[in-house]
């Protein structure tokens, strides 16, 4: 039988394939869009192949979320000279635009009814001391067994040993612990853990409710600030202060049961960007350089950030900060800024989110002046910032990233334009941050650039808990400011 012959359409579908697949040179790139330029026909098909693909990347994200996959990407696009004029330039574009944005929307918009895999219920402790709250691949002795996850109370006075993966702890005295395997501890009560062994970091939200663990004779208490311990078994205790400011008791062991003296106890404080290692016994205290990087993994849980894209890097806490550190082609940077921190005055943001909605929220919107979400006076917030800062300075280029963050409280607000961030930095940026040397780095909400770059694209998950991005970035760094919502959870000791 004769082979049938290629149609025309059949052609121009497989050069559609090669040219998104990016197999083409670029005298074929050339003469493709000189047929999209000159074609009613061609273009129709070329839309068409489009949708396809996005729908079939809708499917695929669909499949990589339901087995716990990444949706991550890293695109780098260079320049091209689609059209010398410029009426035809603005048509096409605008075709292409169109069919790029329904490729990119898989990974900016959640699925609809799509749930997050954690607690969803507000945290309530009022008849237990511990509650965990997240669980990250965590596997217990088998003393444990069938008891901690997610969701459970954890009972006083009883001896847990985390063999691997880490989990998150809320107090109900309302202080956050995060630990990683191997380690080991008690829940003295509702204000007091006991560290027997292993690597945790801690944070007291407030200085009404405070924290205290305990490592062997050492009392580290916490009046509404940030630390990391690591207590090896029968070894010295390493302490580092992330933020603010704590106070240590060193109890040493008394010699004798019958000895009239009193026990002997001194306290030392412990400020932010200092480190100690303590004996076992609490009799010696130095100082140590401060070093955060161990506790890299534990931080971001401890701060309320569930899970990030493998594309994300999570800024340690550390000493003598520069924001025009943050630099990579194909990496985002994330440090959290102020933490529970109450609104004293409306705020005018980019993006908000109603508490009671059960929808997604996407932006850009394009909305009039008179439409400015704003977030209401007396929110309890806590402030997230997300930096995408191109190493490579070429205007002729832009690079695509896109990916997500999940928090453990529902997101508030966005805020990803020039006035709108200064505006939040106000209140909630570091003041050991410098940001007065940043003021191009506004999300766009059209193509921009000489390479022209597409527009950027963020979306809060229907339960809030999600950020989805899509960030393209010539020359100028995009920031995003994140404000997670602690409100609904005040007072549910």
């Amino acid at each position: 039988m004769m082979q049938k012959k290629p149609s025309q359409v059949d052609e121009f579908e497989r050069q559609v394939v090669r040219f998104q697949a990016g197999a083409m040179t670029q005298e074929e790139i050339n003469a493709f869009e000189s047929q999209l330029r000159t074609d009613e026909r061609k273009r129709l098909i070329y839309l068409r192949i489009e949708k396809q693909s996005a729908e079939i990347a809708r499917l695929m994200k669909r499949q990589i979320n339901l087995h716990g996959g990444s949706c991550d990407r890293v695109v780098v696009l260079p320049q091209r000279n689609w059209l010398s004029h410029p009426t035809t330039r603005k048509s096409i574009w605008i075709g292409i635009t169109v069919a790029i944005a329904l490729v990119i929307t898989w990974a900016s918009v959640p699925e609809q009814g799509q749930q997050r895999p954690e607690l969803t219920e507000p945290i309530r402790l009022a008849s237990s001391s511990a509650r965990i709250t997240y669980s990250d691949n965590a596997t217990w002795s088998s003393a444990n067994a069938g008891a901690p996850v997610a969701g459970v109370d954890l009972k006083t006075r009883t001896s847990y040993h985390l063999t691997s993966g880490s989990v998150r702890l809320q107090m109900a005295g309302g202080g956050i612990v995060s630990l990683e395997g191997p380690s080991a501890f008690k829940i003295l009560d509702q204000q007091q853990i006991d560290l027997i062994h292993g690597r945790m970091a801690a944070w007291s939200p407030n200085e009404t409710n405070g924290l205290t663990v305990q490592v062997g004779n050492l009392g580290i208490r916490d009046p509404g600030t940030a630390f990391g311990v690591y207590a090896a078994a029968r070894k010295d205790v390493e302490l580092s202060v992330f933020d603010g400011s704590l106070e240590l008791e060193l109890r040493p062991t008394e010699s004798r049961l019958d000895s009239q003296r009193p026990p002997e106890r001194s306290t030392k404080t412990i400020s932010e960007g200092e480190a100690v290692t303590i004996s076992r016994d609490a009799s010696t205290a130095n100082s140590i350089e401060f070093d955060s990087e161990p506790y890299a993994q534990l931080w971001p849980l401890t701060v309320g950030i569930d899970s990030v894209s493998h594309l994300i890097d999570f800024v340690p806490p550390q000493t003598g900060f520069k924001l025009a550190a943050l630099a990579s082609d194909d990496r985002l940077f994330l440090f959290p800024e102020r933490l529970n921190l109450t609104l004293t005055a409306p705020m005018a943001v980019d993006l908000a989110r109603d508490p009671d909605a059960k929808q997604a929220v996407t932006w850009p919107k394009f909305e009039q002046d008179s439409d400015v979400p704003v977030v209401p006076a007396g929110r309890v917030l806590s402030s997230y910032l997300l930096v995408f800062r191109p190493k490579t300075k070429d205007r002729s280029t832009y690079r695509s990233l896109s990916g997500s963050i999940t928090f453990e409280k529902p997101i508030a607000a966005v805020s990803v334009r020039g006035k709108r961030l200064e505006l939040s930095e106000r209140i909630f940026g570091r003041p050991d941050v410098d940001y007065d040397s940043w003021r191009r780095r506004s999300l766009e909400d059209r193509a921009s650039g000489i390479a022209k770059a597409p527009a950027d694209r963020i979306a809060i998950s229907a339960d809030g808990h999600r950020l989805n991005f899509e960030l393209n970035v010539d020359f100028n760094p995009d920031h995003i400011r994140v404000l997670v919502d602690h409100t609904a959870g005040q007072g549910e000791q």
